[in-house]
């Protein structure tokens, strides 16, 4: 305590550090935190006459597709000690939730070309020789990355917070050799792209009776005309319509009155 109030500022410990040691113990933690999970039980009490609902675990949403997994007894054990087949009177199910891991594909984008054997395009000059489909419009040009790729792997790094340079490493696991600066550059190709939407944002944010905004104070390395040592600042600005909640991130260089 008298090092925590009075000692030095490198040796006193803080809250964050003293709870450091939870990074490399998350599973036994939690395991002492958390009670026992419920075995798995019927929803249902039977009641004379009636049946009452139990409280138990909360059932998995209606609409996750279902995989049915039969256990089933061998031909043999069906047939009765009296020589007569076993009737199916009934079941009992159980459910387990799963996950289907990411699957890495390649779309394979064939545009079929088409001329004319006969005149070989002689008989109308107007009209180009040879006719194929025109390249499909994407977000990011030239990319070898789809748009479903693209939305994953930024769904990841912004809504997850998962860095990109951990992404690849996932990506290589899997096959698939890819850099940091190809998926930085691609982002930002998608960010340009998607731009103009921020207007649109700005214009259902400002339809809030009120707002709620956090300024953070931030250092950027490397920024143009600016010293490493001096201030930006970040916005966070959030509108209070309960039908459509809108969130802003606004970045500002310097501060601004």
């Amino acid at each position: 305590m008298k090092i925590q109030l009075f000692g030095r500022k490198t040796e006193k410990w803080s809250q964050i550090e003293k709870d450091q040691g939870i990074l490399f113990n998350e599973i036994e933690s939690s395991l002492q935190e958390d009670s026992p999970e419920p075995e798995e039980k019927s929803l249902f009490t039977p009641i004379k006459g009636h049946t009452r609902k139990k409280t138990g675990r909360k059932p998995f949403p209606e609409y996750f597709p279902r995989i049915e997994i039969l256990h089933d007894i061998s031909e043999s054990e069906k047939t009765c000690a009296c020589g007569h087949t076993l009737s199916r009177i009934g079941e009992e199910k159980s459910e387990k939730l799963d996950i289907i891991p990411a699957k890495v594909q390649v779309e394979v984008h064939i545009r079929p070309k088409y001329a004319c054997k006969h005149c070989e395009g002689t008989s109308d000059e107007t009209v180009p020789t040879v006719k194929i489909a025109p390249v499909p419009s994407q977000i990011a040009e030239k990319s070898m990355l789809s748009s479903g790729f693209l939305a994953y792997t930024i769904s990841q790094k912004f809504a997850d917070a998962l860095p990109f340079y951990r992404q690849v490493g996932i990506l290589q696991r899997s096959g698939v050799d890819i850099s940091r600066s190809t998926l930085s550059n691609t982002v930002i190709q998608v960010y340009e792209k998607l731009s103009p939407m921020i207007e649109d944002v700005r214009k259902e944010l400002f339809k809030s009776k009120y707002l709620q905004i956090d300024e953070t104070i931030l250092q950027v390395l490397n920024e143009e005309e600016k010293l490493n040592s001096s201030k930006s600042y970040m916005w966070v600005i959030r509108g209070f319509i309960r039908e459509k909640p809108v969130v802003l991130y606004h970045y500002e260089p310097v501060e601004r009155q």
